[in-house]
């Protein structure tokens, strides 16, 4: 028997964490162990105990480096998880960043914790994509490609055990991304793999299960020319600055890539080329335009995220195809892929990219060291036409210096680019913008978030359910279990994958139940629900267990103390 147990974010969006047990081979594992955030309220399930012994799970299987999927994997370990942690190279390079930079701030581990989890890179040695991974007897994995952001993938799990014949399969999303087959329309990533035709459960998310968004909102030349169109009123006309807080994970790094995009290629072809002036040459035989574009990144763990970016966005299948990169992206700059391929590692290496004037340059931690904070703000504010600084949700990081001198000029605009969160400096702006827009008494605030979201919308989550692919004529009727989002986008999706189902369109995988996610062991091999009482037994076993275990090592220490006081 297999059976799952939803942890976390079935009661909203952040702390994924999904725990399973093959009880034929005795294997526990976990899909992600992430932290919770926003409120208070929401932030304090972190410090509750696990429902499980973390010394009992054998292996996490990490689906990306969000903190909200991989937060809380320090504490896991701190509390005795031995095993391996599974995910793609990407994936644990930034993960690692991102834990040591929430190990500075958080009381829940330091970074002693993080360098004590045992990675297991799954993308070596001949990877390809839906590559079978054993974990014990009668069960595996395969992961997919996703496109939320760079390492990012879904799981399909699947087990035999003694009551049923062949095999049976769970897949599970994780965050899934906005491309769209035959429509890679953000800058970096390929589109997302669809679940096996023959998964019998499917748990997807539901971040934006109510929002269905324009089609304008999904094209990159609307998403290139709206940002460039902002940067020439602001710098060229107004002589004004632009200032995006920006996520250091994958958003700093769209922006970079759409940035040098409007630089390259489309400033070039739009009706504000003049504003660059003229292509001057130079006596050492470069050129440079009459009013370059000056662009900086202020990010310090987006610097870093940068480097990681540089080593694996390339990377090569077994099969000589890209891993991860969006085809169009080399078209998009003007460019080739080798050049492409140089962006991050010049910004790693020199820190800047320059090309006939217009320049993006990445802050290292030594260009912060040179100055004290409030000059070097007011330098980068005089020097360049665009800042790029975290954090996303304005509330903490070198944003919050550049808001400061930024906000009171009505010359100046601030485009928001990511989710807000209730209480943030970012939702203030945004609000504010809604409430007064064209506002004359500070900077002009611009909400390109449906842009740029990483998360697929109603659309793209009900496709990515009834999806077959190519193998469309063996496929099994599923049953759908909705994760990690609100309860009002829950509600909608589920109803919108009920239509669909209703619909009964040819080519779609057929569902036989749609429901909200909740925590309470479920039997995926009989698909029913386990009696209460037998889950609070498990758990009462499980405490007592660990009750016995921590009895005998303080016995053990106690007898040790009182041989070295005999030996004294």
């Amino acid at each position: 028997m297999l059976k799952v147990k939803f942890l976390g974010a079935y009661e909203g969006i952040t702390g994924s964490c999904s725990w399973l047990w093959h009880t034929d081979s005795d294997t526990q594992f976990l899909v992600d162990c992430g932290m919770h955030q926003g409120t208070h309220e929401e932030e304090w399930k972190n410090y509750k105990p696990f429902e499980f012994e973390a010394r009992k799970i054998q292996y996490v299987l990490l689906t990306h480096a969000h903190i909200d999927h991989c937060g809380l994997l320090p504490k896991l370990v701190k509390n005795g998880f031995k095993g391996w942690v599974y995910c793609t190279q990407a994936t644990r390079d930034i993960a690692e960043l991102m834990l040591r930079d929430a190990a500075k701030i958080s009381d829940l581990f330091n970074e002693s914790d993080v360098n004590l989890i045992k990675w297991h890179v799954i993308d070596v040695g001949g990877f390809h994509w839906n590559k079978t991974l054993r974990l014990s007897d009668g069960l595996s994995v395969v992961y997919k490609r996703g496109s939320h952001v760079l390492g990012a993938c879904s799981v399909s799990i699947m087990w035999s055990d003694k009551d049923h014949e062949g095999l049976k399969s769970i897949h599970f999303s994780g965050d899934i991304g906005s491309q769209i087959e035959g429509n890679c329309y953000l800058p970096i990533m390929k589109d997302d793999h669809y679940p096996y035709p023959k998964s019998d459960y499917i748990v997807v998310e539901s971040t934006y299960g109510a929002t269905e968004r324009d089609s304008h909102f999904k094209n990159h030349e609307n998403r290139i020319n709206e940002l460039g169109s902002i940067i020439s009123k602001t710098v060229f006309e107004n002589n004004g600055t632009v200032l995006i807080p920006a996520f250091s994970f994958h958003r700093t790094q769209e922006l970079i890539f759409d940035i040098l995009a409007w630089q390259w290629k489309y400033w070039g072809e739009s009706s504000s080329k003049d504003l660059m002036g003229a292509l001057i040459k130079k006596e050492d035989e470069s050129s440079t335009y009459e009013s370059p574009l000056r662009v900086l990144c202020d990010s310090p763990l987006g610097s870093k995220v940068n480097k990681v970016y540089g080593e694996q966005l390339l990377k090569i299948l077994a099969n000589g195809k890209y891993q991860y990169l969006n085809s169009e992206l080399a078209d998009r700059l003007k460019s080739d892929e080798k050049e492409v391929a140089r962006i991050f590692r010049d910004l790693d290496s020199n820190g800047w990219i320059y090309r006939n004037g217009h320049i993006v340059k990445c802050l290292r931690p030594e260009d912060r060291e040179k100055k004290k904070s409030n000059q070097r703000i007011n330098k980068n504010i005089k020097r360049y036409g665009v800042i790029i600084a975290s954090s996303g949700m304005c509330d903490h990081g070198p944003v919050v210096s550049y808001l400061k001198e930024i906000s009171r000029n009505p010359n100046n605009t601030i485009v928001l680019t990511g989710y807000q969160s209730q209480g943030s400096m970012g939702r203030y702006l945004l609000e504010r913008s809604e409430a007064a827009p064209g506002n004359e008494t500070g900077a002009n605030i611009v909400n390109m978030s449906g842009f740029y979201s990483a998360h697929g919308d109603q659309e793209k989550i009900v496709d990515y359910i009834f999806s077959l692919g190519t193998l469309g004529a063996d496929s099994r009727s599923a049953r759908v279990f909705i994760n990690h989002g609100e309860a009002t986008s829950k509600s909608c999706l589920q109803g919108a994958i009920r239509h669909r189902a209703d619909q009964a369109k040819q080519g779609d995988r057929l569902v036989s139940s749609v429901e909200i996610a909740r925590s309470s062991w479920f039997d995926l091999s009989s698909g029913r629900y386990l009696e209460e009482s037998n889950d609070r037994g498990d758990t009462l076993i499980d405490r007592l267990s660990s009750i016995e275990d921590k009895l005998s090592r303080l016995t053990d220490e106690l007898a040790n103390l009182q041989l070295d006081r005999v030996r004294r």
